[in-house]
């Protein structure tokens, strides 16, 4: 996904991280200097290389499959423009805040807001699933992490339950064949490469929302959820397969409702799922930031 080009909030309080982030090398292999000019010397120093070699090879491999490091869980996350044409405008039926407004922890910072607009807070964020779960339990982990980031950004999801439709790369946010003449849903989808093939590679999950002008504001009205469902599959059978599991929807969830990626290796927002398990600080600012925004009289 792009990120838009259009900043709503160009003087929202977007922040940033100063530290680097880290860059994962492979070791310099030094090739062992023969005793001898001799053919069995340099046979020998070859193959103590190829030894080498192989187990380091090895040793990388793991912590990209089956440690508890390098799992990348998305590529760019980023906002879209709505697709599909636009429902009605009609006068919301919610005046006011479904849930009370979080407050953020003390501090500053530790996050990025990288999304042109804010979910309406007076409005609940409806989703649909589609797709069979690639674990036995992972429509139940879904509610579980979906509540712990309502339960920090005040915005309230609200389980539309399952749709036939499938995850595809330009996804309509609205199909009034399918859902009526309002917004559709976002959507959550068990899937795979073949059918988003941005979820190539060690790229695991993709999130985030779809942005659309309603009498001259932008608001976030939509978006999806995308996970590599046989990937996941792999993953659950690992020792900590659930806890990366949750980590990886957490930070999806982030992007869904407009966090952007960090570089702080602690964060829930980093890039990879390094097995951080929940979101720091600067992750809880964000949040309570997306959950923040104005409630519009439009809906």
């Amino acid at each position: 996904m792009s990120a838009d080009p259009h900043d709503f909030f160009a003087s929202a309080p977007v922040r940033t991280l100063d530290t680097p982030p880290p860059e994962l090398t492979a070791p310099t292999l030094a090739r062992p200097r023969p005793r001898n000019r001799g053919v069995f010397g340099l046979v020998l120093a070859l193959l103590l290389t190829a030894i080498v070699a192989f187990a380091v090879h090895g040793h990388l491999d793991g912590s990209h499959r089956g440690g508890a490091t390098g799992l990348v869980a998305d590529g760019e996350g980023g906002t879209t423009r709505a697709l599909g044409g636009s429902p009605p405008v009609t006068v919301t039926s919610h005046p006011s805040r479904l849930m009370p407004a979080v407050l953020a922890p003390a501090g500053a910072g530790g996050y990025v807001f990288d999304a042109p607009a804010r979910f309406d807070p007076c409005q609940p964020i409806r989703y649909v699933v589609s797709g069979a779960e690639p674990f036995a339990g992972a429509n139940a982990l879904l509610t579980q992490v979906l509540s712990e980031v309502s339960a920090r950004s005040g915005l309230k999801f609200v389980n539309a339950g399952p749709t036939t439709e499938r995850a595809q790369p330009d996804r309509p946010s609205y199909q009034p064949d399918r859902y009526g003449q309002t917004w559709a849903p976002v959507l959550v989808a068990w899937t795979d490469q073949a059918a988003e093939p941005r979820l190539a590679g060690n790229i695991i999950g993709l999130g985030g929302p779809a942005v659309a002008s309603v009498r001259g504001k932008e608001h976030l009205v939509s978006g999806l959820l995308y996970f590599d469902a046989p990937e996941l599959s792999l993953i659950a059978q690992w020792p900590t397969g659930f806890a990366q599991m949750r980590t990886v929807m957490l930070h999806e969830i982030g992007h869904l409702v407009g966090l952007g990626h960090v570089v702080d290796p602690t964060a829930v927002m980093y890039p990879s799922d390094g097995g951080q398990g929940d979101y720091n600080l600067g992750d809880l600012r964000g949040l309570a930031y997306a959950g923040s925004g104005p409630c519009s009289k439009y809906h």
